[in-house]
């Protein structure tokens, strides 16, 4: 069973409803997994992604794994994904 990952709100036109890595469980970390995508989808996803004229994730944008925040888990984005994980990708919002 492959990792699934979803984009959501602007994501969604660029990542696609549903996006599929198949992976070997304990061979991918998270980081591992954002650093395909940024080159798989380019510019494009990577101005979202990374805080301006770095390669540090943006703290406005949420990065999902089952449903908890990367920065949430003990390992961050050296958290191992497993088969059947899904990893959600939302970009900045902003409001008040």
């Amino acid at each position: 069973m492959p990792v699934t990952v979803r984009g959501y709100l602007t994501l969604r036109p660029i990542i696609g409803e549903k996006f599929e890595v198949v992976i070997t469980p304990g061979s991918l970390s998270l980081g591992e997994l954002v650093e395909q995508l940024s080159n798989h989808f380019g510019k494009e996803l990577n101005r979202w992604l990374y805080s301006s004229g770095t390669r540090k994730i943006n703290k406005s944008s949420a990065i999902l794994i089952n449903g908890s925040h990367y920065t949430h888990l003990p390992e961050g984005l050296a958290t191992q994904l497993q088969e059947g994980d899904e990893v959600a990708l939302f970009p900045p919002l902003a409001g008040g």
